[in-house]
């Protein structure tokens, strides 16, 4: 978990520098890539006996994966907010995020719970992390897209 942490630490300090090379939906995209193949490799790698430092080396794609697409996902929500409204945005982005961290923790208590032996639950709870990540790759593909134009009526 420390490398997680720390490469979680340590990418958004590049995403910052990265935001201003590439376009927010390739860094979206590419950040929840990485973090995904990064859950993948951690469900894999836990199903048999390893060395520690192999699931520390995913744990650290994991990590900086999410650093570099959380930092265009903040600028995305709160420039799309007026100026008025930007302490409202900020204040229900920070809401989601908890929600969601703890829809997350619920939902990994809840398949440690129930499926038996840490040894089969631990791999099932990154896999459904990884689809979590597809999912938000889906809405970053989506968003990446201009927005329609109303037909006139």
């Amino acid at each position: 978990m420390l490398a997680m942490a720390v490469s979680l630490s340590a990418g958004n300090i590049f995403a910052g520098k990265l935001m201003a090379r590439f376009s927010t939906p390739a860094m979206m995209l590419g950040g929840l890539l990485i973090g995904a193949a990064g859950l993948l490799a951690t469900s894999a790698a836990l199903t048999g006996h390893v060395h520690l430092w192999v699931v520390s080396a995913t744990m650290v794609a994991y990590g900086g994966g999410t650093a570099l697409a959380i930092a265009p996902m903040t600028s995305t929500i709160l420039s799309a907010a007026p100026g008025e409204l930007a302490g409202t945005a900020s204040g229900l982005l920070n809401a989601a995020r908890q929600t969601g961290s703890l829809l997350g923790v619920a939902a990994a208590g809840a398949v440690v719970t129930v499926v038996p032996g840490l040894a089969h639950a631990a791999p099932m709870v990154f896999g459904l992390m990884t689809l979590s990540y597809a999912g938000a790759m889906a809405m970053a593909w989506i968003s990446r897209r201009p927005a329609a134009t109303a037909l006139a009526a």
